[in-house]
């Protein structure tokens, strides 16, 4: 609500945020993007928050998001993350890359592999990098060798302790897989 105030004053606001409180705040993200307001938010999604499912992103969860720009971007693959962080701030309206950013504490790993976990869940296409400019979607990186998922889940504790979890993770990777075939 603040950063939609500023724009208003003529602004150009840049809003980070994680994915917490972005989705406490949805409605208010939600409002900002149908009134196109002057704002570039990032979502820094580090899947640690208990509502939103760890399977899923804060975009994808909110799919009736209506943004001049929209991304996904991960801490692994940096020079896709600056490229579009440079794209939208060149952009006018309402701007929202989600950025995913392991949590070495919420997900059981050493700090030190946040980079690899990162890489494992793009690699296993159950984190895509894409953007959606005039509501077409486009992968920005697609994996030369998809590996498979249980790499991704052993690189961290986060879903070996919920079946729940990791059937909803595996249902997202071939959702996931049926949008790079598409594309």
């Amino acid at each position: 609500a603040v950063a939609s105030g500023l724009a208003r004053a003529g602004g150009n606001v840049l809003v980070y945020a994680g994915d917490g409180a972005t989705n406490i705040h949805l409605s208010s993200v939600l409002a900002a993007a149908r009134r196109n307001d002057n704002i570039l938010y990032v979502c820094y999604n580090n899947r640690g928050y208990g509502n939103i499912q760890s399977t899923g992103n804060v975009f994808s969860n909110a799919r009736n998001i209506e943004a001049a720009y929209a991304a996904t971007a991960s801490v692994s693959h940096i020079e896709d993350y600056i490229k579009k962080l440079k794209k939208a701030a060149a952009m006018t309206g309402f701007r929202f890359i989600e950025v995913l950013c392991p949590c070495p504490a919420a997900w059981g790993y050493d700090a030190s592999n946040t980079i690899e976990v990162a890489r494992l869940a793009v690699e296993t296409v159950s984190w895509v990098l894409y953007e959606i400019i005039d509501d077409k979607i486009e992968i920005t990186s697609r994996p030369p060798k998809i590996e498979p998922v249980e790499r991704y889940v052993e690189s961290h504790g986060m879903f070996s302790k919920n079946e729940n979890e990791m059937i909803k993770l595996k249902e997202a990777v071939n959702k996931n897989l049926k949008l790079l075939q598409k594309k």
